[in-house]
């Protein structure tokens, strides 16, 4: 038996390799590739559509050992497939993937014997157990999804995630056949990625992870079991809560896609693609790690103590992050003032007195985050290049800080600025983010660029120093 799981797990990973292969050179003939956008790490489009192959190759395998289990959780996900193919082809709204999410858990659910589900058991009502169970799958679903944004990351945690799940179902296939196919997609979307999963693949990993997650295992089900899921899954769950807060303090969709999840952090503290995947694993093995050797542990208060312990461990490595990145950017931000006095030298004006027409107002602060993966002489080169725009516009009356990241453009001339001088700068000021690769917005205004007229200028300027007092207009 053995023997046999391990010829098809094999041929799932040589399926998985080779029609991963061939979707890559379809997509690519057919234009199915990531569209230009910000948040491309690359300039060149690479086909998306992998994780169909990785799809096909784990369907292939679960009808090969029979697991029925398996057939189900493949009927649960089509909704979520079509939707997905339908978005990596046209690009479909959030909304439309939250829609196919919540029909394809609420189709697991439906499909899966209530007594097998976890939180039916955990929950005295069976009614709440079913909505937390909807909840916990799209959640899963969601932060995978959410971590797809470096070459092999979303795969290599879904190979961990299912290895852990392996170790409490020890009698079933269906892990490691999962592993086995995102294994064979993972060889070609090792940095630098020839294709991407996609919609497609980065749900397909989510869903079943989490759709699996929520069956009863063969040892007790208690609390502690879905504490040990909150390990298997500490990494992705800790990033898209953390997205999500971002974005809604911000003002925006929790949808709207950023680059301050934890693989652009460790990106931005100067570790390579490789490098950054290394650390993202090791964590996630230590949650995986957790989650096994909890399941392992008979003793109540012994697992309680190994989940404080980890816990404690993997928090402090999390915090580490996401302190020494901030760290790091709040570094460079206090050389800006320097940079951009050197750059900006012999043209400068009074911070009092002067009289401006029109003016334009750049405010810096969300590139540098973006510019510094590459360390200070890119931040200096940055700001070398953006005086470079600047210097040559016509009726330059000069430039003023407005605290140390952000300067104001001040010319003579017409009151009003023209379509067409808007449209020459904003295309001149794309062209340097493109070069430096820190787009914030695919926009008709690139993020942090504002032109104000001379009937409203007075008016934002008094308000704008009102609110930096540290940081008043002034020139250096």
């Amino acid at each position: 038996m053995r023997i046999m799981l391990l010829l098809i797990c094999t041929l799932v990973f040589a399926g998985s390799f080779l029609l991963t292969f061939t979707i890559e050179k379809v997509a690519k003939a057919r234009g199915v590739v990531s569209k230009p956008s910000y948040r491309r790490k690359k300039d060149e489009c690479t086909p998306l559509l992998g994780g169909l192959g990785v799809f096909v190759a784990s369907a292939a395998g679960m009808v090969s050992v029979g697991s029925e289990l398996g057939e189900l959780l493949l009927l649960a996900f089509l909704p979520m497939l079509v939707v997905g193919v339908l978005d990596d082809v046209i690009e479909l709204g959030g909304r439309w993937k939250l829609g196919a999410q919540l029909v394809s858990a609420g189709l697991w659910l439906t499909l899966l014997p209530k007594e097998g589900m976890i939180f039916t058991e955990l929950l005295s009502n069976n009614w709440i157990g079913q909505i937390v169970a909807v909840l916990f799958v799209v959640g899963t679903t969601n932060a995978y999804n959410f971590l797809d944004g470096m070459d092999g990351l979303a795969s290599t945690l879904g190979i961990i995630g299912w290895l852990g799940l392996a170790t409490v179902f020890p009698g079933s296939e269906l892990c490691l056949i999962m592993a086995a196919a995102q294994v064979g997609f993972l060889l070609r979307n090792w940095n630098p990625a020839k294709v991407y999963l996609g919609e497609v693949g980065g749900a397909f990993i989510g869903f079943t992870l989490g759709a699996m997650a929520i069956v009863t295992p063969s040892q007790a089900v208690g609390p502690s079991y879905f504490v040990a899921l909150l390990f298997l899954f500490s990494l992705p769950f800790s990033d898209v809560v953390a997205a999500m807060f971002r974005r809604i303090l911000s003002g925006k969709s929790i949808f709207f896609a950023d680059r301050e999840h934890i693989h652009h952090r460790l990106l931005k503290l100067q570790f390579g693609v490789t490098q950054a995947l290394g650390i993202i694993s090791i964590i996630s093995i230590g949650g995986a790690l957790t989650f096994a050797l909890a399941a392992q542990i008979e003793v109540a208060n012994q697992r309680w103590l190994l989940f404080a312990l980890s816990g404690l461990l993997l928090s402090s490595l999390f915090w580490g992050i996401f302190l020494s990145e901030r760290l790091f950017s709040k570094r460079i931000m206090t050389m800006s003032k320097s940079l951009l006095s050197k750059h900006f030298s012999g043209h400068l004006v009074p911070g009092e007195g002067y009289q401006t027409d029109r003016a334009l107002l750049i405010d810096l602060m969300p590139y540098y985050r973006e510019v510094q993966i590459n360390g200070v002489l890119a931040v200096d080169g940055f700001i070398e290049e953006i005086a470079a725009v600047v210097k040559p516009l016509p009726n330059l009356l000069g430039v003023s800080f407005l605290g140390s990241y952000s300067l104001v453009v001040h010319f003579s001339g017409e009151s009003k600025w023209t379509i067409g001088a808007k449209k020459s700068v904003t295309k001149e000021f794309y062209a340097l983010l493109q070069r430096f690769n820190c787009l914030k917005s695919d926009k008709l205004n690139p993020e942090g660029l504002w032109f104000f007229d001379r009937s409203e200028l007075d008016k934002v300027l008094s308000r704008l120093v009102s609110s930096d007092r540290k940081h008043p207009l002034k020139s250096a």
